[in-house]
């Protein structure tokens, strides 16, 4: 379990893989790639704002830079 700050549930996915790159020793994956590793990773992500939950998504997988997601109903 971990926080970030994103403006949405699918905007922490990018959030995550820039942040990757950014603080990584290893140049040598792409956002691509840790993309897929993301995704592959993690299960669910809960957005929220004002300390109430706004958004739910499940991870299922990706394709080049495209998160495959599926919404999780409140």
């Amino acid at each position: 379990m971990s926080t970030l700050h994103a403006n949405s549930a699918k905007d922490a996915i990018y959030r995550m893989v820039t942040l990757f790159q950014l603080y990584s020793n290893t140049n040598n994956l792409s956002f691509e790639i840790v993309t897929k590793l993301i995704c592959q990773n993690i299960d669910i992500i809960i957005f929220m704002e004002d300390r109430k939950i706004k958004e739910c998504i499940k991870l299922i997988g990706s394709e080049g830079n495209t998160p495959f997601i599926e919404y999780i109903e409140l």
